[in-house]
């Protein structure tokens, strides 16, 4: 007679939003048992809606037990979204390889099963990441769910030129590579902005981002000259270290061929953006 599986929770980790299922056999339960969703991020870090997405997550084996999980072309992660995610399912691998993970040690698996991941709405979203493994039988899976919420934005602000490029309005990133929702003043940001290249011939291009303070005097300047392939997209960021609360204006530039160089009155087919950002005190 085969046995019968049935789901034990046999403990609720206190790591944050975590509870440890155990599928077993005949009421056998694996002891020393320890596996932490350590971190979870998106890639990209900063989503608009349009944007597909994957999902990575750190898995950190604190037990005293290998664990096995299904590895190579095949996730051992799941999720179920709140919303603002579209879902659309793809191929998946009829043949999986075993991975294993032995105590102490940690893994980034990313990617969720067979799915591709769209933003369909901007606002705050909730998911419920689940990973699966197992000690000694795969048909005796355990999982490790922790819930992770995170921002889908408005789409990306950009202007474009009749011969088939397009750069987007500059994004300010804290530290952890989130988009800034107030800048304060001597604190580190990324500036980004995002090149996209729609034509089949490669391009020279020149690229400047300017930031003036509220007189009008540069503060920051970044220069970058590089080649666009055929529908190529390229992300450009620098750090800016604002010293002192005010309003600062980060205008952009964009043209070719890059040999051009004037910024005062650059020539005709130019892109130049400007963003106003408030910058304020850290009390």
């Amino acid at each position: 007679m085969r046995p019968i599986y049935s789901i034990i929770p046999i403990a609720v980790l206190t790591f944050g939003w975590v509870n440890l299922y155990v599928v077993s056999a005949g009421g056998l339960e694996p002891k020393n048992l320890d596996v932490e969703l350590s971190d979870i991020w998106t890639e990209p870090r900063v989503i608009h809606i349009g944007d597909e997405f994957r999902i990575k997550v750190s898995i950190v084996n604190k037990g005293l037990e290998t664990i096995s999980f299904r590895g190579v072309c095949t996730s051992p992660l799941s999720a179920e979204f709140s919303s603002k995610v579209k879902v659309e399912r793809g191929s998946v691998c009829d043949e999986w390889l075993e991975a294993k993970l032995e105590p102490g040690v940690s893994v980034t698996v990313e990617g969720i099963n067979g799915e591709f991941l769209t933003a369909v709405e901007a606002g705050t979203t909730l998911a419920n990441m689940t990973f699966t493994f197992w000690i000694d039988n795969p048909l005796a899976s355990l999982n490790v769910t922790k819930q992770f919420v995170f921002e889908i934005y408005q789409e990306r602000v950009e202007q474009c030129t009749i011969n088939s490029i397009c750069v987007t309005l500059p994004e300010l990133l804290d530290i952890s590579d989130h988009k800034a929702s107030r800048i304060i003043a001597e604190n580190q940001y990324q500036i980004q902005s995002s090149i996209r290249y729609e034509d089949d011939k490669p391009l020279e291009f020149f690229y400047a981002m300017i930031i003036k303070d509220e007189l009008g005097r540069t503060v920051s300047l970044l220069w970058a000259r590089g080649m666009l392939q055929p529908n190529q997209e390229i992300n450009i960021s620098t750090s800016w270290l604002p010293e002192a609360e005010g309003n600062y204006t980060l205008r952009t530039h964009f043209w070719t061929p890059y040999e051009y160089t004037e910024l005062i009155d650059p020539p005709p087919g130019t892109i130049w953006i400007d963003t106003t950002v408030d910058v304020r005190s850290a009390e």
